[in-house]
């Protein structure tokens, strides 16, 4: 490759490398009136040698049209963050959710709780869904339909009735 060849591969390596899209972090506190979490990514020192803190960050959780699925974070825990050229409600007030993104540490946003360990704590089966509350309750649906609930006590409530 010739020198001009050379310098532009740099300079494109330079400002690619300045690009955020995901990352590990650490949770290291929580605004639950907020719904934000303040983090440390992983692997990643300040030039000061600190490690890199992204504060005020907005919690998304899985949520489609059958419901939500919401799990409240706590200091420490696994999570990961994902960037975008625009903060978050920026977007969904402009509805450029869709639109193809420049990607800026400043507009990150925390995905709530992952899981990675190499060896899962659970067996599944195809089509399994399993929720489990570190108190030892859950709730795991097999792929026929069958439930199994384990928990202390089980109140149902009618629709309508009661909130969670």
């Amino acid at each position: 490759m010739s020198g001009i060849g050379e310098l532009v591969k740099s300079l494109s390596r330079a400002e690619i490398d300045k690009l955020w899209t995901i990352t590990a972090a650490v949770v290291d506190s929580v605004n639950y009136s907020e719904n934000t979490a303040d983090v440390r990514v992983i692997n990643l020192l300040s030039d000061d040698g600190e490690p890199v803190r992204l504060k005020g960050l907005p919690i998304v959780y899985l949520s489609s049209a059958a419901g939500t699925f919401m799990s409240a974070l706590s200091k420490d825990d696994n999570v990961l963050v994902l960037f975008g050229r625009y903060s978050l409600s920026e977007q969904i007030m402009k509805g450029t959710l869709n639109e193809s993104n420049c990607f800026s540490m400043n507009n990150g946003v925390v995905l709530a709780g992952f899981f990675s360990k190499n060896v899962p704590p659970y067996t599944l089966n195809e089509g399994d869904l399993l929720i489990r509350h570190k108190s030892g309750a859950g709730l795991r649906i097999d792929a026929n339909g069958d439930m199994k609930i384990v928990a202390k006590s089980v109140n149902i409530i009618k629709l309508g009735n009661g909130a969670l």
